[in-house]
């Protein structure tokens, strides 16, 4: 069996990947599972020669993908959005112009535990847009970015 480009696919060593040159199809991809029954290609055969040739690549672990400054922007709006939805803020924000065009001195009760409320969820966001901001000026930023230990 003639095969060209054959590497494990993991650490195991076991399962190989590579392209067999197929009596029909011509070169085609072809993953070998010594275990897999299916004897339409000689696994055994094709087994033998890889290990007669000694050709087989190691497996290279995958370099991790590059975290983005967008990533990270996309990871605190779903944290901001879990804690309030846009149409609560949008509530909160005219809730606050109403009570700003009253002004402060003639406030109701309710008006300013309304005011208190909002307070503190504006402080959240803000505290989640500070982590985002510590974040996206790490270079690189780190894989681990989602971690909740990150993120108040």
């Amino acid at each position: 069996m003639i095969y060209r480009n054959a590497q494990y696919v993991d650490a195991s060593a076991y399962i190989v990947d590579c392209e067999i040159d197929h009596p029909a199809f011509g070169w085609i991809p072809y993953t070998l599972d010594p275990d897999d029954a299916d004897m339409s290609i000689d696994n055994a055969a094709l087994l033998a020669a890889m290990d007669i040739n000694g050709d087989v690549a190691d497996y290279v672990v995958p370099s991790p993908t590059k975290i983005t400054v967008q990533q990270v922007k996309d990871s605190a709006r779903r944290r901001i959005l879990s804690l309030v939805s846009l149409e609560q803020q949008l509530n909160l924000n005219m809730q606050a112009n109403i009570l700003n065009n009253i002004g402060r001195t003639n406030w109701t009760a309710a008006q300013l535990a309304a005011w208190n409320a909002g307070i503190v969820i504006a402080d959240r966001v803000i505290a989640i847009r500070a982590a985002s901001n510590l974040i996206e000026a790490d270079n690189p930023i780190a894989q681990s970015f989602e971690d909740d230990a990150r993120w108040p």
